[in-house]
């Protein structure tokens, strides 16, 4: 396993010799735990989110590190955060700014993102989107609400 600042890529067996299992963390800030566990016997995982990287400006706004290349300022979308299970890490940490960026405005990032064959979950305040292939790797998704 290689960890580089919580994007993850495994591969072979955990320590239990079993495949790899991996909380995801419930960005929403009533959270009481993780959303689910991932369970992955090779692969990445990357989450994007502006829940921890963020800071308040002078104006009383908060801004975070996503930034909207169409703007240039943070990211102004309804999505928490958005993790991808991809082949490769690169490739989970690009797919994961898609769906944050993309989140609900259209389906086009999350149609990218299966058409890619990898996986995605994202999340707002109140909803958890995924697509078809995220059970395919969740041993136990808690779908509440916040």
């Amino acid at each position: 396993m290689i960890n580089l600042g919580g994007d993850l890529r495994v591969r072979g067996v955990a320590p239990d010799g079993g495949p790899w299992r991996i909380d995801v963390e419930d960005p929403r800030p009533a959270a009481t735990g993780p959303l689910g566990t991932i369970v992955l016997g090779a692969g990445a995982v990357a989450t994007t989110s502006r829940m921890k990287r963020r800071w308040p400006t002078r104006q009383g706004g908060t801004r975070h590190h996503v930034i909207d290349p169409d703007t240039g300022d943070s990211a102004a979308t309804p999505v928490l955060a958005a993790t991808v299970i991809a082949g490769e890490g690169w490739q989970a940490e690009v797919l994961a700014k898609v769906a944050f960026l993309d989140g609900f405005r259209s389906d086009e990032g999350i149609a990218r993102i299966e058409d890619l064959g990898a996986a995605a979950l994202i999340v707002t305040g109140d909803v958890l989107a995924s697509t078809s292939r995220w059970t395919d790797f969740t041993s136990d998704l808690h779908r509440r609400a916040a």
